[in-house]
């Protein structure tokens, strides 16, 4: 009988040990992907059935901060800022462990990624004559002719042309100087109405620079008011700021211009930057 009441005993308390609890509740909603350069936080309450003894957290399996010391012994509530610096897979881990030894996590797989895309668009054909293309989509990277850029007239946000007074320009469909270039385009249905600001104070470094964040795209285009549907006497390594009628926002370099001459074929090169 001293046995069987001894076993059951320690039966008992195993069970008890078992049955401690620790809860992790997470705040809101945690998103599964997020540009690059966003601000992630991860907001948690723990409540422990033992008292808790440390709290970690983890970001690809390395421990980036931990919590020792609690106002109450059995309650945490804490927030966890996850690092969206660079394009890659996050995982991060809530590790919660107890006197006892009890360890709970929750885990919560981000997808950063970056928020800009980089094309390199080659526009030729700076006349009417021309059968080469001189429209640009910024929404597909597509460079159309004059033969189909009126099929795709909701989609063109750039056209370069080769002015008498404007030189070498880049202007939206809406723009009334490359109206006179190209007749056809007053007959559009859609003329978006793309608008443009030269950055003469960014480097070519600084634009080189803008790989996976939109910071800088945002800040040059955080006042548009001096922005026109026209930026024109271009030269190659002049920066321009862009701001498409959908929205989307953008800078581009010149990275050359070929024939520079009013009245024959020009081409322009561009590296373009644009919001994914």
């Amino acid at each position: 009988m001293m046995a069987l009441v001894v076993g059951m005993g320690f039966t008992a308390c195993t069970e008890d040990d078992d049955a401690a609890m620790i809860n992790i509740v997470i705040e809101g909603e945690v998103a599964k992907t997020v540009a690059v350069g966003a601000d992630v936080n991860i907001t948690y309450n723990v409540v422990s059935d033992e008292k808790l003894d440390l709290i970690e957290h983890l970001v690809n399996n390395k421990i980036v901060a931990s919590v020792e010391d609690f106002t109450s012994s059995n309650s945490f509530s804490g927030s966890f800022d996850i690092p969206t610096t660079t394009a890659q897979t996050v995982l991060a881990t809530i590790r919660v462990t107890d006197r006892k030894g009890k360890v709970e996590t929750r885990d919560f797989t981000i997808e950063v990624e970056s928020s800009v895309e980089t094309y390199t668009a080659v526009l030729l054909g700076s006349q009417a004559s021309s059968s080469e293309g001189s429209f640009y989509a910024t929404s597909t990277n597509e460079v159309f002719t004059v033969a189909t850029a009126a099929e795709n007239a909701d989609l063109v946000d750039f056209i370069y042309f080769y002015g008498l007074n404007n030189k070498a320009a880049i202007a939206a469909p809406a723009d009334g100087d490359v109206q006179s270039v190209f007749d056809g385009i007053a007959d559009w249905s859609v003329k978006n109405e793309t608008i443009f600001g030269l950055q003469s104070e960014m480097t070519a470094t600084e634009f080189e620079a803008i790989t996976e964040s939109d910071e800088a795209i945002l800040a040059a285009t955080a006042n548009t008011d001096l922005f026109l549907n026209r930026v024109a006497l271009l030269s190659e390594g002049d920066i321009v700021a862009f701001v498409t009628e959908a929205g989307k926002k953008g800078i581009f370099m010149v990275s050359s211009i070929e024939g520079n001459t009013y009245g024959e074929e020009s081409k322009i090169t561009l590296e373009v930057k644009v919001q994914k």
